[in-house]
Parts: C-alpha cells; sequence; structure tokens
C-alpha cells in the first residue's frame, strides 16, 4: 500500500486541505482521506496528472533538425518531406529509445500517460517484420522503461492521397491493407491483454491516406475502444476532401460515421462553426497539439465555438518539437487570445478560473479519448497524480485556483515535484527514475543516426 499526502489536493469536488491519498497495489486509488494530519510522503500540492493525447514519439529525435528554409515554400507538406526522410535511418532499436526518451520527458512534463498515434509499420525497404507488430511492440518496451502509462493506437494507412494514389517511398514504412490491419490489432490484443494499464486502440491515419470503405468496416468494428484521426488540419486537405467526396473532412465524418465520445479528431484547425455544432453534439473529443500546430504553421483552432456548444478536447505533444503541458496550455489559450482579440477565452458558462478550467477540459478529454480511467483523484481510478511545489513567495497571496493561473502562464516545469503514473513513482524532485539510463542510450542512438547520414539532408 502506497500513501501520499498533500496540503491542499483538488478532488473532482474541488480542493480538500490536508488529504491522505492511499494507492493499492494494482496501482488505483483505494481510499481518501480529509483532515488528516501529514505523516506520509508529503506533497505541497497534488492534482490528477492528464494523458498525452496525441504522440509520434519517434519525431522526437527530429527537434532542431527541420527549422531552416530549404525551399521556396515552406509549409507542412515541405516538413513532412523531410520527416520521410529522416524515418529512413530509424531502424527497431533506434525507435525504442527515442519513444523511451520522449516518454520520459513526458513524465517530467506532467503527463502521467501517453496516447500513441503509432504508423510505423514495416522495415525501410517497406516489407512487413517477421513479427507484423514488431514496432507496436517497441513502444510497449520503451513503456515500461519509462514507467508511462500507455493507449497504443495503430494506425491504418493505405494510400498516398485522397484519390487512391500509391505510397511515395517515404510512406511505404506507413503502409497496411486492412486484412493487415486487422491482424495486428488481434496480434497486439493477444501480447497485452494482461498489461495491467496498457490499452489498444485503433487509428485511421487520415480521410487523404484511408480508403472510405476502409474507414467505415474499420468504424463498425472496433466500437469498444478509441478510434482517432487527423482531420482537419490542412487547407489543401480540406480542398482535396471537398472535391473527391463533396464534404469537407468534418462534414463527411459526422454524416457518414457514428461519432461517439470513443472517437477523438486530431486537429481540427480548419473547423468552421456549423462543423463545431454538428461535432460537438457527437460527443466526440478534439485532440489539440498547440505547440506542434504552431511550428507547423498549420492554423487556430475555433475553440470559443467549441466550448459555446459543449464540445470536450484534450491536448497533445505530437511532433514532441518540444514537451512541456504547461506551455501547451499557455500556447492554447493566448492563441484563442490573438484570434478572438479579448481575454480569458476557453471558459465555460460556470467559469472558475482560466487555469483550473484548461486543466479540467484536458484532463476530462484525455480520460475519454484515451479509453484510461484517469483524470480524477477518486477511489477505483488509476493513481495518476501529479505533485507540486507551489510553496515559493510568487504564490503566497494567491488561493488554490489562482495558483493554478500563476503556475501556468508565470512559471514552468521546476514547480514539478513528483509524477505518480498508474501508483508507479516515476519522477522525484522533479527527475524521473531512470533518466541517466535512458538518456545515455538516446545520446547513443543520436550519434548513431548522425553517422548513418541523416545530416545530410540539411546540408547545401
Amino acid at each position: 500500500m502506497k500513501k501520499i499526502w498533500g496540503k491542499r489536493v483538488l478532488l473532482p469536488d474541488g480542493w480538500s486541505d490536508n488529504t491522505l491519498i492511499e494507492i493499492d497495489a494494482k496501482g488505483k486509488i483505494k481510499e481518501i482521506k480529509k483532515n488528516v494530519r501529514p505523516s506520509y510522503n508529503i506533497f505541497d500540492t497534488l492534482i490528477p496528472s492528464p494523458m498525452n493525447l496525441h504522440s509520434h514519439c519517434f519525431q522526437r529525435a527530429m527537434s532542431g533538425l527541420s527549422e531552416r528554409s530549404e525551399t521556396k515554400k515552406n509549409d507542412f507538406w515541405s516538413w513532412r518531406n523531410f520527416m520521410y526522410k529522416f524515418l529512413n535511418q530509424i531502424n527497431p532499436d533506434y525507435f525504442e529509445s527515442i519513444c523511451a526518451y520522449a516518454q520520459m520527458e513526458m513524465l517530467e512534463a506532467g503527463y502521467a500517460g501517453v496516447t500513441e498515434f503509432h504508423y510505423i509499420h514495416n522495415d525501410l525497404s517497406g516489407a512487413p517484420y517477421n513479427t507484423l507488430s514488431e514496432m507496436s511492440q517497441r513502444i510497449v518496451n520503451a513503456s515500461y522503461q519509462s514507467g508511462i502509462g500507455l493507449t497504443l493506437l495503430p494506425v491504418l494507412y493505405e494510400q498516398g492521397g485522397v484519390f487512391g494514389e500509391n505510397l511515395i517511398s517515404g510512406q511505404k514504412r506507413f503502409g497496411l491493407n486492412l486484412e493487415e490491419f486487422f491482424k495486428l490489432v488481434d496480434e497486439l490484443h493477444s501480447l497485452h491483454k494482461k498489461e495491467k494499464d496498457t490499452t489498444i486502440g485503433v487509428a485511421a491515419h487520415s480521410l487523404r491516406a484511408v480508403k472510405k470503405q476502409s474507414l467505415l468496416e474499420l468504424s463498425r468494428k472496433y466500437t469498444n475502444c478509441p478510434i482517432h484521426i487527423h482531420v482537419a488540419e490542412q487547407n489543401k486537405e480540406v480542398t482535396e476532401i471537398l472535391n473527391a467526396w463533396n464534404r469537407r473532412p468534418i462534414e463527411w465524418l459526422v454524416d457518414n460515421l457514428e461519432l461517439n465520445p470513443k472517437w477523438c479528431l486530431i486537429h481540427c484547425t480548419q473547423m468552421l462553426n456549423q462543423e463545431a455544432k454538428l461535432l460537438a453534439k457527437t460527443g466526440a473529443v478534439i485532440g489539440l497539439c498547440p505547440i506542434t500546430e504552431a511550428n507547423l504553421g498549420d492554423g487556430i483552432f475555433n475553440g470559443e465555438k467549441w466550448l459555446k456548444e459543449g464540445g470536450k478536447f484534450g491536448v497533445g505533444t505530437d511532433s514532441n518539437i518540444k514537451i512541456s503541458l504547461f506551455e501547451e496550455l499557455r500556447i492554447l489559450e493566448y492563441s484563442q487570445r490573438l484570434k478572438n482579440k479579448k481575454r480569458i477565452v476557453l471558459k465555460p458558462n460556470n467559469y472558475l478560473t482560466i487555469g483550473r478550467n484548461l486543466i479540467e477540459f484536458i484532463l476530462e478529454g484525455g480520460e475519454l479519448a484515451s479509453g484510461r480511467k484517469t483524470g480524477k483523484i477518486k477511489t477505483g481510478y488509476w493513481a495518476d497524480i501529479l505533485a507540486l511545489d507551489l510553496s515559493s513567495f510568487n504564490y503566497s497571496s494567491l488561493n488554490n485556483d489562482e495558483k493554478l493561473n500563476y503556475l501556468i502562464f508565470s512559471e514552468s516545469e521546476k514547480n514539478i515535484n513528483s509524477v505518480f503514473s498508474a501508483g508507479r513513482w516515476v519522477v522525484k524532485e522533479g527527475k524521473h527514475i531512470q533518466k541517466e539510463k535512458i538518456k545515455s542510450e538516446y545520446m547513443e542512438t543520436l550519434q548513431k543516426i548522425s553517422k548513418s547520414g541523416a545530416s545530410l539532408y540539411f546540408k547545401k
């Protein structure tokens, strides 16, 4: 039995002082006791630790490499072409090392779990590995090393464009037909059905990369697990779908699929007001990635309208160009202020403070879209808990909600003391317990990638 005590704890019904949390051997919260004197693992502030809703772990190793102009037009599509080139340097061992490092950084940033949108299935030639789930298994292996909670989403990727184009060389590592995809998911379920907090869901890469009939079959087959899809991220994508299917992407999904809270639509940065109204009624969650969306020039999410319609959202690190929970939230709100030319935008009708609102939004969205019983300090839930030190003089005159405001908009991850993932105490005093080992292996991997010639792509 693990016990932790917080001077202040954010519970589903609000803040609680001097609270003891008991965690059972399986990693779930067994009991919560209020008004208890401190005696076990004493922390200043405890809040639920959120899920990272969207990640491509391998892209962490690209950080810094693509920030230069190599073409007349630099946009999402030129970045994508580089990503394909970089991917040609990544073998399974490199991939596992990069994933472990990215997951470690996620934990140090305050995320207890990650929903990994995984589309690298084949070897460097585009042929399947002897074990179809080879690359998927490397993500799971990395999660064992990092201790992060994992929702794994193997991705269906069939074609190079909405009109059925063949996969280009950089996409061949992604390609599976529908039969192969079903086999992969079955294989993952058989391997991990006994894992206590590893969840297997599914994803379709996008409406551009998946055949219409395949998406319909996938949605009918997988009704009891998370289903994710990239959608309405780029104007070019919207135009192509409109021309091919006579509907904008979100319109088509709402009209043709039985969307529900198990669905998570990633980005939606090109969502119109009417689309927001229609989509919110389905209960589907939107997965936002503000740092990556800004880095790629995707656009700004229609957040004010989405909340007005009762829509739900979470946040993810996507390309992992920078892994920072509080910066995701800060950029999310600030981008809305710039878009709407006013302050305090992402708030519901029962507005509390913007900081607490943002945190509670992503906790709810993360629980729904990950299929993981998380997001609440509540009996029966996984002990996904973020311990913060908000005791400095900067916080001394602030109430509990105002402390969260200051944390998000004025400070950073330096205030993170500990992170518990399913009861695993994986971050202590701001540092991951396996940091030196994971970091060393990652640095060795980067050196090997560099020697293999990846850096040549950036030489004039």
